[in-house]
């Protein structure tokens, strides 16, 4: 099994659409050759650094950014539960995710698993056909009107300019499996029977068996417990999208948001929920003070509608609603008081521990917002603001300033940023 790496026997079972299971399976197939160690854990079996180090000579690109990714958080704490590094993925989809599943790619163009193919696709055929008759109609138009080429040359130019502008365009394609690749994924489907008898993960840590493992998972016959997999490939969204077409769109579609993040700021890895920063503050004191202003003026307006009619009988129900207009200018007003009293912004170091893309739905349209998850030690808030997301990575250190009165981001401030350790390079025995 190891003439070929278990992320590339993914690539070739997606048909060159690779899955997160790629890089769980990276991961494993990492720590089975050495460059990571895996050890029990009271929850689950954890990553740590390999001793010595094995240096990252003649690994795939895509293998040294899983390798990197694992330093990095390996820096800032002893260890990491196989579920929090195999999960990195998912909570920073354009940071990690995306880096990878193009390193993968071409790492299979490379090795001929895979290749690009415009042609592939319906609307791809014709866009090419549309914009190389285009390009090729313009380049023999030019020298026709220039040079006064005859209209029989001009044509001849254009068709041989046709061929690398199909080249051009055909690069830009989508991947696809070559015979080599579709061969890899005949043999794998086969092998995967005989995976899947291996058992629930761990079926052990040493170096044999956390290869098969990692192969296991790669083939789809292995679950990691506690992995999240909120990467769907491209098959998969899209036929997420057209269910969710058929049964029409909910108000906020949460499909990228996590559920539940691991993180080690407090000093030990746990897993908290984010949410909304909203719950920061408490709205300013605007709505509590109309809540009164409404409960008052519409107790006094019908208390004064009912007194003019004369009747004893309604006397009860006058002072009745004078009570509850009374009960609610207390409370509002009572929420007042609670908002004034605190500070206008409040300051608290974090942990950036996830980033995401969500469809939103509002009063102002449809459209992708952007989530960042920040770790203040207790629990992960939610920031919406655009710019958080542009400016920070999983990882990173915070300050954040907000308004305890209404949940409002003032200032964010990134401290540190976990670098990997440096590895130790050597010739690695073969």
């Amino acid at each position: 099994m190891s003439e070929v790496r278990p992320a590339l026997v993914d690539l070739a079972l997606t048909k060159c659409d690779p899955g997160v299971t790629a890089y769980e399976a990276t991961i494993l197939d990492l720590a089975a050759r050495g460059f990571l160690g895996i050890s029990g854990g009271p929850d689950g079996p954890r990553v740590t650094l390999a001793s010595p180090p094995a240096p990252v000579a003649g690994l795939a690109d895509y293998e040294q950014q899983v390798l990197g990714d694992a330093r990095t958080r390996l820096a800032v704490a002893d260890g990491v539960p196989f579920a929090a590094l195999a999960g990195a993925c998912a909570l920073d989809v354009d940071g990690i995710w995306k880096p990878f599943r193009e390193k993968l790619l071409a790492e299979g163009r490379r090795l001929a698993i895979c290749r690009k193919n415009l042609w592939a696709r319906p609307a791809g055929i014709a866009f090419l056909f549309l914009i190389s008759i285009l390009i090729a109609t313009l380049i023999a138009l030019v020298p026709h009107l220039i040079w006064h080429l005859s209209v029989g040359e001009g044509v001849l130019i254009g068709v041989l300019a046709w061929f690398p502008v199909a080249g051009v365009l055909e690069a830009m394609g989508h991947d696809v499996l070559t015979a080599a690749g579709a061969a890899l994924a005949a043999r794998w489907e086969a092998e995967r029977a005989a995976l899947a008898a291996a058992g629930p993960f761990p079926g052990g840590l040493d170096p044999a068996s956390l290869q098969r493992q990692a192969f296991a998972v790669a083939a789809g016959a292995l679950t990691v417990p506690g992995t999240p997999v909120a990467v769907p490939s491209r098959r998969a969204a899209r036929a997420a999208a057209a269910a969710r077409a058929a049964a029409g769109p909910p108000p906020e579609m949460r499909e990228g948001r996590p559920t539940e993040i691991w993180s080690s700021f407090s000093g030990a890895w746990r897993q908290v929920t984010p949410e909304s920063s909203e719950g920061l503050g408490t709205g300013g004191p605007e709505p509590g003070m109309m809540f009164s202003l409404a409960g008052v003026t519409l107790g006094l307006t019908v208390a004064a509608v009912l007194m003019t009619l004369h009747t004893i009988f309604l006397v009860p129900v006058t002072l009745v609603l004078l009570a509850v207009a009374f009960i609610l200018f207390a409370l509002g007003m009572g929420t007042v008081s609670r908002r004034a009293a605190l500070p206008k912004s409040a300051t608290f170091d974090g942990q950036v521990v996830a980033r995401w893309q969500e469809s939103v739905e509002d009063t102002e349209g449809s459209g992708i917002g952007q989530r960042t998850a920040i770790d203040d030690g207790q629990r992960a808030w939610i920031f919406a603001e655009a710019y958080v997301y542009r400016m920070v990575t999983v990882g990173d250190l915070v300050t954040v300033t907000v308004s305890p009165r209404t949940g409002i981001l003032q200032n964010l401030k990134v401290t540190a940023r976990p670098s990997a350790p440096p590895a130790q390079p050597r010739d690695r025995a073969t």
